[in-house]
């Protein structure tokens, strides 16, 4: 008579608990993809429902290109202004309108200080308008200006970590508008929209090289050089538009600060070039005749 071979098979008890604890693990896993697909979707919900609403406003007719009644730039002129700006640069309309929708259009008087030394930082500006002029104040008390600001620039400091404070001054030098975002709703915004961090990066990126170029000629070149390039800087930010007549807003002790050197020293450059029709001075502007007669200054270096 045969005998068959049974086959030891693992306890009922051993069995069971493999396949609740297989069970759990699956059951885990749908309802962490559930909950991210959840969080996703409400995501895209709301930024979509923003968007549709900003759509909706843009396609009615009372948005005009212009100024509405109560005397403040429509929705449309505002995205028609920012895309402009390299902040804004390859933005849509529609998400040009979700970004500035949660920003707040001022406007400032002159030398009035949006921040100084010390403040917290809590919020963010964009220049529509006008001149913001950056400073610090030495160990001795003396003033230096590092740059001055002008419309599509950002204004501040956008971290949101705690005790973040401004090392710096940043005071209107020319009344205009700006767009402010609390901090922590700008950051959201970069979060929200990948092109406008890019932009962002980009901007603080042009802002180095041109500290970077600046530090050079305030090493090497001397004093006529500097103030010719700053002047050309500066008309090509400020004077260059057809409204403007090639005028710069900035005050003999600004471009002294600017260019390293001394009030004397600027009004004796300005009063020679003034008397040759390169440019005219006022009290607190100087105006630009010929570039190209500043940039053989500029380059005789």
């Amino acid at each position: 008579m045969s005998t068959s071979t049974v086959t030891p098979s693992a306890p009922l008890g051993a069995k069971t608990n493999i396949c609740s604890v297989d069970q759990h693990r699956f059951q885990v896993r749908r309802l962490t993809q559930r909950k991210e697909q959840a969080e996703c979707l409400r995501k895209n919900v709301s930024v979509s429902r923003d968007r549709r609403g900003v759509s909706r406003l843009l396609g009615q007719r009372n948005i005009a290109l212009g100024v509405v009644g109560s005397g403040k730039p429509s929705l449309g002129a505002k995205i028609d202004s920012v895309q402009k700006f390299t902040l804004f640069a390859g933005i849509s309309r529609a998400d040009s309108a979700a970004i500035i929708s949660v920003s707040q259009e001022r406007r400032f008087n002159r030398r009035k200080n949006l921040f100084s030394v010390g403040d917290p930082v809590v919020q963010v500006f964009l220049i529509l308008s006008g001149s913001v002029k950056i400073t610090q104040v030495g160990f001795g008390g003396g003033e230096a200006m590092l740059r001055i600001c002008g419309a599509g620039d950002l204004v501040g400091t956008f971290g949101v970590w705690p005790d973040n404070k401004h090392n710096s001054t940043a005071q209107i030098a020319e009344v205009g508008s700006l767009l402010v975002w609390d901090s922590v709703t700008f950051a959201k915004q970069l979060d929200a929209f990948p092109q406008l961090r890019h932009n962002t990066l980009r901007v603080l990126e042009e802002r180095l090289q041109e500290m970077e170029q600046r530090f050079r000629e305030l090493s090497m070149d001397d004093v006529p050089s500097r103030l010719s390039s700053e002047l050309i800087r500066l008309w090509r930010r400020f004077g260059s538009g057809t409204r403007k007549n090639g005028e710069i807003h900035l005050s003999q002790t600004d471009l002294a600060q600017l260019t390293g050197t001394t009030v004397p020293t600027v009004s004796r450059l300005l009063g020679r070039w003034e008397k040759l029709g390169i440019v005219s001075v006022r009290r607190e502007a100087v105006q630009v005749h010929n570039l190209a007669a500043l940039a053989q200054f500029s380059e005789s270096q």
